[in-house]
């Protein structure tokens, strides 16, 4: 990179990706409807950390695809010493079991060096919405997938001239 690198900043990367037809996965999932409920007040949750406890329990129990679905607002603290090491694998992204075919050895090895050695410092539930939730558009986004394999002359025309 001759005179524009500088060793002082930190490292970054562009990774080239090739995914197809990642909006139609998205809008396939569980969205969320109507029916919108805050759970429990602000001040109410911010005060009382044993229903906070007890929200973040039932919540973590309902399955992803249920007919009601939840967003919440945590804040969690942690110790300054190790911002500078979570920017690789960022805690609390998202509750799902790993498997280790999922890993590289790079993930694997920060797994291990991450592993309880950062404790949080504190925790707090400070909002949760619920709401009903479906999957109302995968039959439609299933539907246009495979039409969009069509192999014959026939089947392409057809579906052109529903456009």
């Amino acid at each position: 990179m001759g005179q524009a690198f500088n060793p002082s900043k930190p490292t970054s990367w562009i990774s080239y990706v090739d995914a197809n037809n990642l909006y139609g996965w998205a809008i396939s999932q569980f969205l969320p409807i109507g029916n919108y409920q805050w759970e429990a007040s602000r001040k109410y949750l911010l005060k009382n950390s044993v229903m906070q406890k007890k929200y973040l329990e039932k919540i973590l129990k309902a399955k992803p695809n249920a007919r009601r679905g939840y967003f919440l607002n945590i804040k969690s603290y942690f110790l300054l010493k190790t911002h500078d090491y979570l920017r690789d694998l960022p805690p609390a992204v998202e509750n799902v079991a790993v498997g280790k075919d999922w890993l590289s050895p790079y993930n694997e090895k920060l797994v291990n060096n991450l592993d309880g050695r950062f404790s949080k410092t504190k925790n707090e539930v400070s909002e949760i919405l619920s709401f009903d939730q479906t999957n109302w558009l995968a039959p439609y986004i299933a539907f246009n997938t495979r039409n969009a394999r069509a192999k014959n002359a026939f089947r392409k025309r057809l579906l052109q001239a529903h456009e």
